[in-house]
């Protein structure tokens, strides 16, 4: 019963095991695109015999530019409002899921103008901004290879009002942009604990009549 208890203790211990927490962080970039686009960025998948893949959080940095632009095919110059080039970044996650869509627009001081003959290009507005989601789907960033989330930047919409004849004034504009991302795949890794054995009765027996027989011999000797 004493054996079957210590048994028993050490299967507890056993799945319990206690583990400690580690990260491990990498780094990719798209390169630098122009609108419309549809890119990815790669990553090294989680190596599952590191530990347990706990968490994975992505940080993502949007970079570049997008700009404003018209263009008159008569001698004349026209006025123009409302001038304006709008267009979406979008990255999604391992399984294809959208994960974060922004709009980027230009500068609502370029919005009125004159635009004089040939084409005019507005100074372009930068796009710097970042964020991080955290993925659910862990088993998607686990393996020996790589893991590729999309990038895409959609066809942009750029418009204005003028009282230019039809087909006279047209508006335009260009985006360029890049995505920095860096995954942040968190871990545990189990403690490896020595198994602590337990003396055999049979052990523990023959252990003390060799005690036994070292004081008896020790009491001839003193005799």
């Amino acid at each position: 019963m004493k054996r079957l208890l210590l048994s028993m203790t050490a299967l507890a211990a056993m799945a319990s095991t206690p583990a400690f927490a580690a990260l491990e962080v990498f780094t990719a970039s798209s390169g630098t695109l122009t609108a419309p686009f549809t890119g990815s960025v790669t990553l090294p998948d989680f190596d599952p015999s590191l530990g347990t893949l706990t968490a994975v959080t992505i940080g993502y940095q949007y970079n570049g530019s997008i700009n404003f632009a018209v263009t008159n095919i008569s001698s004349t110059p026209y006025a123009f409002t409302g001038g304006l080039t709008t267009g979406t970044l979008q990255l999604s996650g391992a399984n294809g899921t959208p994960v974060a869509s922004t709009l980027f627009s230009t500068s609502a001081s370029q919005a009125t103008g004159t635009a004089a003959f040939g084409p005019t290009t507005y100074t372009p507005v930068t796009i710097s901004t970042g964020s991080s989601f955290t993925a659910t789907d862990l088993a998607d960033y686990t393996g020996t290879g790589t893991v590729s989330l999309a990038f895409t930047g959609s066809a942009l919409s750029s418009s204005g009002t003028t009282a230019a004849p039809s087909n006279t004034v047209f508006f335009g504009g260009g985006e360029t942009a890049s995505a920095t991302l860096q995954v942040f795949y968190s871990y545990a890794v189990p403690v490896v604990i020595p198994p602590v054995t337990t003396p055999e009765p049979a052990d523990l027996a023959i252990f003390a009549v060799a005690l036994v027989g070292l004081g008896l011999v020790m009491r001839r000797r003193s005799v």
